[in-house]
């Protein structure tokens, strides 16, 4: 299993595994099973109704070549496929993927996965380093393979019953990428008794939502989850 060790800005070292060559050709296949589908509906649709308006064919014809750069850029560096088989794409530098990057990763879609059957991406994920293939290395980016719900995130689900009450405002600011990283810290303090990464993430949550309080950086940390678990699920 080969794995990348990602430092976040909030200074917080998280280790990921790289999605392996296969899981991103079953993701890829899936993916195009969609298209396909697509394809196919979009045609009959034409044919039944006769359809001889050339913009308008061009129109439905642009969501499958743009697929993958929509859904990665609207479902947080996930396709359908990807999101069915747990993989994701990151920047190897912690921090979030915007637009561009999600971009330079689909303008060389063609050369690297289309091009030879994939073979050219097949190659360069398996010599480089961090599982990269051309498109993600001009973005600074890879594929990670997520874990499954751990313990962390049951017990969250069972202490953020219908009567708890959010302890801080504001929570809501922050996101499922800040509350990943939270986990991580609390679990790097589970496991090696280090403190210093959930103590410079309560710091810089405090800054961020102008919490005034001496609660241990652990339990202020479960809080805030709790706290963002409840606050989101209400909408």
């Amino acid at each position: 299993m080969q794995t990348i060790r990602i430092q976040t800005p909030q200074n917080v070292v998280i280790e990921y595994e790289i999605a392996s060559i296969w899981d991103r050709i079953v993701a890829n296949f899936r993916d195009y099973l969609i298209i396909f589908s697509y394809i196919i509906l979009l045609v009959s649709i034409v044919a039944y109704y006769d359809i001889n308006n050339p913009m308008l064919f061009i129109f439905f014809a642009v969501p499958p070549f743009l697929y993958q750069l929509l859904f990665e850029s609207f479902m947080n560096g996930q396709s359908p496929g990807m999101k069915s088989r747990g993989l994701k794409v990151i920047r190897i530098d912690g921090k979030e993927c915007n637009f561009l990057d999600y971009f330079l990763r689909w303008v060389l879609r063609p050369i690297d996965v289309i091009m030879f059957y994939g073979g050219i991406a097949m190659v360069t994920i398996a010599m480089t380093k961090k599982g990269q293939r051309l498109g993600d290395l001009l973005a600074g980016t890879t594929i990670i393979k997520l874990k499954k719900q751990n313990n962390l995130d049951n017990t969250l689900f069972v202490n953020s019953e219908n009567n708890y009450v959010p302890v801080f405002s504001g929570v809501d600011k922050l996101n499922d990428r800040d509350m990943e990283i939270i986990k991580e810290a609390i679990k790097v303090y589970e496991t090696t008794g280090n403190m210093i990464p959930a103590g410079e993430l309560s710091k810089k949550i405090k800054t961020a939502l102008n919490i005034q309080t001496q609660m241990d950086p652990i339990v202020l940390l479960r809080t805030v989850l709790k706290d963002y678990y409840k606050t989101t699920s209400a909408f």
